[in-house]
């Protein structure tokens, strides 16, 4: 990647527009160049600049946003409203240009910024891609083949950080390696893996756990519950079978009971709609007198029409007689007032010849007024315009005074601050450096606290906490350090060899804690397995009692079977001789009607014995039928109850097998257990009892405490070591703060600023203010002496318009004067005339009267000729309605004396009478339709109690052959309940048997979950052996070790093209871990890089961070690099020597090297340049000098 044009536009102090050139002119022709300029010139905002332009990012800042922009005032240039950076590169020899923008809208607000990639056509024009703006960055690390970190690396070299990491101990060169490097992925991963091996662990127990949850029963109780299964299922069915029998029974009990309730509702029916036909009764009365008046109803509607019609007539020649009266009065008025409206005709012509010559000689004055008052007019608004004008310039000129009055005294304030802050010149150019240092300090301060958190709590990290002054927390670390020196000396002579054997020591320590852990689970196993021997001798007790208990019940139950049906057989024959004792009942009177000698008409004997003899004993045959039920009924009771009894204790016996072969089972287990667990363990028991575990368990115990005290003491002879070392580090931490902190206060100094006072932020902000007030109080100087400037002109002439404007404001004066005085005169000769009246308003009035007295009389006109036609109209109605009215009157006497006649016929005395009998058509219609559902309902009833009496008469029959419907029920119910019992009992059996066959299944899934999950956790417990921790600390430091070797090959290879007598040497092993210099002028002597001098440390940090570009931009070709910092702090043989090696480098590599530095010695050594240019407002300008 070869970098071509850098174009910038008022970015940070860089205001305006500024090209730098990589191709042609000086920097094209050169390969080593200078960027040079003072402090805050905008040297390194040519750096931001390109990779703004590349990735919307800076060094300083990073991602950069609106947001950003706006809160913390940085990238765009102080008062100015639009920013770009734009980079034209090439890459695999095509041409891209990358264009980064920012700009403020009119409302004062940053727009969003724009960033654009665009490719060089053949005609060398460029066309943007199709590219959004967030695809932009990495469009163009694609091309170039870097991403931003990756690109830093590898054209900004990292000198400065490399010396850094030279002069740091092991801890440190790990963190500033991997933030050199941007090696922080690696920590992440070996963190990652722990915590994925942790997760992994805690699933595998979670599996296990619900495996041990799974109870499976044994395969020989489940051939058990099998069989009884296929005994329940026996003998249910001759169960079900007399269940039918017995609910055919109550279906025929319960059906004989509805029937007979049937006849009985039937009944209160058949009752209650013979009331019904009582009640209807004076309404069907009502509807028969209506059929009979029905042929003559067209004969009474007729007769009460003529009624309504010779009404009406009557009413309406009434209301005619009214009308008539009325129209006659109005008549002889409206004529009273026509012969007024004639004589003001003739009044008003005579007032209208009066007016009019008046009414045009006032128009001819009106005429003449309004053109004078147009002319003062005029006049007045000239004369206002030009006194406005006049106050307006005195008001301008007062206020102009005070201005220049408050000017003069600006600028004399401004004077005095700049002439006592003079010092505040240099600031511009010291405050970056300044910022560099107080980061700097900041950076060390906050590495001294984090390793002073990072110290495990011990009494020195206290006292270290107490105290706020470096000095005494230096003086705290050393007496500590001496102290830890001394207890890692005695207690390394008390352990020995131990101290190497740490590995082995833990060894035998899980042994030992294994064989604690299995003795003490199988001290827990042994009590159980003797407490189940005792459940078992208990529980065998139990079932030889439950068993006899049973067979004594089963014994009982037989007796009561029996005792049932000999109860039941008394019963039917007591029946029988109920039956026939009333059907003998039945033909008493018959018997004594038979004679001796004559046949009997039921059966043809001709004897009769019982015609005296018989007696009727079915009372006591009733008493004793009441007796056997009550007894059966008992005994069906104390059946069900030792039903229930026996099913309890089967199920029991059932229950207590079951326990006995679980108990056994498990107590056999727990013996299989304890023997895998001693043998596992190889522990050596004479006899497997409580007492011999208790024994071996005990000396274990003793042995444990002796392998933990030993660990524990080399666990603290190593934390005394690491802590040593902690102390050490931060030591030399607090040692770098110091020596940082003196520099920074030196700078401080020259602006009465302790900086020990406030923090490191707001020293840098108070800095800024300062610089900031200082550079605002020069502008605005310069603006003042030009506004000042300004305003004395504008005064001057605003003086000269003012005497002018007055002059002619007073001609003006006189000739309104003059006006007014002759707009007055012609008022007063037109108020004598005709006053204050318009001559159009005098018209007009004139026309309206006429038009008032013309319309009205045209009124009265019509009016008289309506009432005429009216009144003429009503008095010929008048005289044919009383012509009618005679008429109707005699035709409809006529025709209600015939209509009488017929009416008594019927006995209606009148027509009225004969009206009111009469009824709506849709009450007709409700009295025949309920009339007819009222017979139908009774025949209907009728019907239905014929066929439930038939109904109840066959069931009457059956009935009598069975037992009461109480015996059938209680019977039904202790079948049902026996039945139930043995469904119950064989649910759960199955339930227990399917239960069993899903837990063998999920059984068998975990323990492949189990077996997988085992195959992941091996997985991951191995990955975290090798690279994992908690910290991600383990993994960290080999992708340190390995990028450090890479590193340190390339690196090599530049230094030996910057100078052939070093080389860089890692050397790592218990006791040293450390970078080494092999001087190959004095045999391959080697020595610490901390021996190193200036120059020295210079060429080989500079070959690290060479070696750094290299490895960060292995996939593509960078033609230039740019080194930042590292020069302000070398003398100047070092600078010569580093400058020398610097040319070198360029010769050797053929790449373009750009210096940004202040140094001024660069510019005799380094002849082209980028020199940048600070003006006294801060702003900065450059220009390439060869």
């Amino acid at each position: 990647m070869q970098l071509l044009h850098l174009r910038i536009k008022n970015l940070n102090s860089l205001k305006g527009e500024h090209h730098i050139d990589f191709v042609n002119g000086p920097l094209g022709a050169t390969g080593l160049f200078a960027i040079t300029g003072p402090t805050g010139a905008g040297k390194s905002t040519i750096l931001d600049a390109i990779t703004l332009a590349l990735y919307n990012q800076t060094p300083r800042s990073g991602s950069v946003s609106k947001n950003d922009i706006a809160r913390l005032g940085s990238i765009i240039t102080r008062n100015t409203e639009e920013a770009w950076a734009q980079l034209d590169y090439r890459t695999k020899g095509v041409t891209y240009r990358s264009h980064w923008g920012i700009s403020v809208n009119r409302n004062g607000n940053l727009r969003d910024y724009s960033l654009v990639l665009s490719r060089q056509e053949p005609d060398e024009t460029f066309v943007a891609l199709d590219v959004k703006r967030n695809e932009v960055p990495r469009h163009n690390a694609q091309l170039i083949g870097l991403n931003f970190d990756q690109f830093l690396r590898s054209i900004l070299l990292s000198q400065g950080d490399f010396a850094r990491f030279l002069k740091s101990n092991a801890n440190e060169r790990g963190e500033l390696l991997e933030k050199i490097t941007g090696t922080e992925i690696y920590r992440e991963i070996g963190k990652t893996c722990f915590e994925r091996q942790k997760a992994e662990n805690d699933v595998l127990r979670q599996l296990q756990l619900q495996l041990e949850g799974i109870e499976l029963l044994p395969e020989e109780q489940v051939l058990l519950l099998e069989k009884e299964l296929l005994e329940i299922d026996g003998s249910t069915k001759d169960q079900r079978q007399h269940i039918d029998e017995l609910r055919n029974q109550q279906r025929l009990m319960e059906e004989y009971t509805q029937v007979k309730n049937d006849v009985g509702l039937t009944e209160e029916k058949l009752m209650a709609v013979k009331q019904q036909k009582e009640a209807f009764e004076p309404d069907q009365k009502r509807l028969q007198q209506h059929l009979k008046v029905l042929p003559l109803k067209a004969d009474i509607v007729a007769i009460q029409g003529q009624r309504n019609l010779l009404q009406d007539k009557r009413k309406e020649f009434k209301t005619n007689e009214e009308q008539l009266a009325a129209y006659t009065h109005e008549q002889s008025t409206l004529n009273e007032e026509k012969a007024d409206l004639s004589q003001l005709i003739e009044q008003h012509k005579v007032r209208e010849e009066e007016l009019r010559p008046i009414i045009k000689q006032v128009r001819l004055l009106d005429e003449a007024i309004r053109l004078e008052n147009s002319s003062l007019l005029r006049l007045k608004k000239t004369a206002d315009e030009e006194g406005k004008l006049i106050d307006s310039l005195h008001k301008e000129l007062k206020e102009q005074d005070a201005k220049l009055e408050q000017l003069e005294v600006t600028q004399k304030e401004l004077h005095t601050f700049i002439d006592s802050n003079k010092q505040l010149e240099r600031l511009a150019e010291q405050l970056p450096l300044i910022k560099q240092t107080s980061e700097v300090v900041l950076s060390l301060q906050k590495v001294a606290e984090s390793k002073q958190q990072e110290l495990e709590p011990s009494p020195t990290k206290q006292q270290l906490e107490s105290v706020r002054h470096v000095a005494e927390k230096k003086e705290i670390l050393s007496k500590a350090i001496e102290q830890s020196q001394a207890f890692i000396v005695d207690k390394k002579q008390l352990l020995g060899s131990q101290l190497n054997d740490k590995e082995q020591l833990y060894e035998t320590l899980k042994i030992v804690q294994q064989k604690d852990r299995a003795l003490e689970k199988a001290l827990e196993l042994e009590k159980s397995r003797e407490e189940m021997k005792k459940e078992q001798q208990d529980l065998s007790v139990t079932l030889d009692k439950a068993s006899k208990e049973l067979l004594m019940n089963e014994n009982k139950l037989q007796v009561i079977d029996k005792a049932q049906l000999i109860n039941i057989k008394h019963i039917e024959e007591l029946k029988a001789r109920r039956e026939r004792e009333l059907l003998e009942a039945k033909y008493d009177e018959a018997r004594k009607r038979l004679k001796p000698e004559e046949a009997c008409p039921l059966c043809g004997s001709l004897e009769h014995p019982y015609v005296e003899h018989y007696t009727v004993n079915s009372n006591e045959t009733e008493t004793k039928l009441a007796k056997r039920n009550e007894e059966q009924l008992n005994l069906k009771n104390e059946e069900k109850q030792l039903i229930a009894e026996v099913s309890r204790l089967k199920s029991s016996i059932i229950a207590y097998k079951q326990q006995i072969e679980q108990v056994g089972l498990k107590a056999a287990e727990y013996s299989r257990t304890i023997e895998g667990l001693v043998k596992d363990m190889e522990i050596k028991l004479s006899t497997i009892s409580q007492k011999t575990i208790q024994e071996e368990k005990e000396h274990l115990t003793k042995q444990l405490i002796e392998v933990e005290q030993t660990i524990r003491l080399v666990e603290q002879f190593n934390t005394a070591v690491s802590r040593s070392k902690d102390f050490q580090n931060l030591l030399e931490q607090l040692e770098n703060f110091s020596s940082e902190q003196f520099k920074l206060d030196q700078f401080l100094k020259q602006y009465n600023i302790d900086d020990r006072q406030v923090s490191s932020n707001q020293l840098i902000q108070l800095l800024e203010q300062k610089l900031q007030r200082y550079q605002s109080k020069h502008e605005a100087l310069q603006a003042n002496e030009k506004q000042l400037l300004q305003l004395k002109v504008s005064r001057d002439e605003k003086g000269a318009q003012l005497k002018k404007t007055m002059g002619r404001f007073a001609e003006l004066d006189k000739e309104l004067e003059m006006a007014e005085k002759a707009v007055k005169t012609k008022h007063a000769e037109r108020d004598n005339l005709f006053g204050k009246r318009l001559p159009d308003e005098a018209e007009q009035e004139l026309k309206q009267q006429a038009e008032q007295v013309a319309n009205r009389s045209n009124e009265l006109n019509v009016r008289l000729k309506e009432n005429s036609t009216l009144i003429a109209t009503l008095t010929k109605r008048q005289e044919v309605l009383g012509a009618q009215v005679q008429t109707d009157e005699q035709r409809l006497m006529s025709d209600s004396n015939a209509l009488l006649k017929r009416l008594e016929a019927h006995n209606l005395a009148s027509i009225d009478a004969a009206l009111n009998s009469l009824l709506a058509e849709q009450e007709v219609q409700q009295l025949e339709s309920r009339q007819k559902e009222i017979t139908a309902t009774e025949n209907r009833l009728e019907h239905l109690l014929k066929d439930h009496k038939a109904r109840l008469s066959k069931l009457e029959e059956k009935a009598r052959e069975l037992p009461g419907k109480e015996v059938i029920v209680e019977a039904l119910r202790a079948k049902e309940l026996l039945l139930n019992e043995a469904l119950g009992k064989a649910g759960a059996l199955s339930e227990r048997v399917k239960a069993d066959k899903s837990n063998k299944a999920k059984h068998k899934e975990k323990a492949l979950l189990i077996e997988k999950q085992e195959q992941v956790v091996n997985r991951w417990n191995d990955l975290t052996l090798l690279i994992g921790d908690a910290t991600g600390n383990k993994f960290a430091r080999f992708a340190q070790e390995l990028t450090l070797k890479q590193v340190l090959q390339l690196a090599n290879q530049h230094l030996g093209t910057l100078s052939d007598r070093y080389k860089v040497k890692y050397i790592k092993n218990d006791n040293l871990d450390d970078l080494f210099v092999v001087d190959l002028y004095h045999g391959n002597a080697e020595r610490s890089v901390k021996t190193l001098s200036g120059g020295e440390s210079f060429l080989v940090s500079l070959a690290l961070a060479l070696g750094l570009s290299d490895l960060a931009g292995q996939n593509t070709v960078i033609g230039s690099l740019f080194i930042d910092e590292g020069f302000g702090t070398l003398d100047q043989n070092t600078l010569d020597l580093a400058l020398s090696a610097l040319e070198r480098l360029q010769l050797e590599t053929n790449r373009t090297i750009g210096i940004i530095s202040h140094v001024p010695a660069l510019k005799e050594r380094v002849t082209t340049q980028i020199e940048l240019q600070k003006d006294a407002a801060g702003y900065s300008t450059f220009m390439v000098r060869s």
